[in-house]
């Protein structure tokens, strides 16, 4: 009677579990469904809705693929609705390559990849090593403009590369500031990226790291960072994509 009795037990403690998992798993798919549903209608998306379509997605990604599945075919639709009059309000901000010629070293052998959303830096900092020479090499309905100043030469402005001597991702064009094969520091920068229709690239902006100095606060797109008469070789720029401001953008 007693195994029988453990037996029941067991049985009953199994059936609750299952109960209890399936419970949970509709909660689970319930909360995405709840988050997406409370999303507007596409037409009455605004730039201060993004946080609320992120979590919806990043909510929806972490079901598994047996509850992406219990998400009404509608209900996703919705979502990516909300994701399409999103992008189409936000500022575009194209993914960028970019490459730094450093004193003993040359070409760094990692071309670092700027995306929407992050910040990376190229150069070296801590070794006392003068960078040379940047290409950052964008898409080809967007342009780069602007100048370097350079050791012995002063501001020289960017140059387009027709012929790269490496591979560029097609459809990309690559601009070059400073010199190779010169020895001559780069010391400042101005820098301008604007898309087909030559506005400016909103959120890009970059922040120089200078000998004696060490990083410069940002700067925005278009704008002057580095030294200019002080002799300073200018040792590593980080460039980043700052956050959409709402006020900048559809209400």
């Amino acid at each position: 009677k007693a195994e029988t009795i453990e037996a029941v037990e067991e049985a009953k403690k199994a059936a609750e579990d299952a109960a209890n998992a399936f419970k949970t798993k509709a909660d689970k798919v319930a909360e995405v469904i709840d988050k997406i549903n409370a999303l507007p209608e596409k037409e009455n998306v605004k730039a201060a809705d993004k946080d609320a379509i992120k979590a919806a997605r990043a909510a929806y990604e972490a079901l598994s693929d047996e509850l992406k599945a219990q998400v009404p075919a509608d209900t996703l639709k919705k979502l990516t609705d909300a994701e399409e009059a999103l992008e189409d309000i936000l500022p575009k901000q194209p993914t960028v390559y970019l490459r730094s010629h450093v004193e003993n070293i040359g070409w760094q052998t990692t071309t670092s990849t700027l995306e929407p959303g992050a910040s990376f830096a190229i150069g070296t900092t801590g070794q006392a090593l003068r960078m040379e020479a940047l290409d950052i090499v964008v898409p080809n309905d967007y342009k780069i403009t602007g100048f370097a100043h350079v050791e012995n030469l002063g501001d020289t402005d960017v140059v387009k590369l027709d012929n790269p001597d490496y591979d560029v991702p097609e459809g990309y064009t690559a601009y070059r500031f400073g010199t190779t094969g010169r020895a001559l520091r780069v010391e400042a920068l101005e820098i301008h990226m604007v898309n087909a229709d030559g506005k400016p690239v909103e959120g890009f902006e970059y922040a120089t790291h200078v000998q004696n100095i060490g990083w410069q606060g940002f700067v925005q797109n278009g704008s002057f960072t580095g030294t200019r008469g002080q002799a300073l070789r200018m040792e590593a720029v980080r460039f980043a994509y700052a956050e959409a401001d709402a006020a900048d953008t559809q209400q």
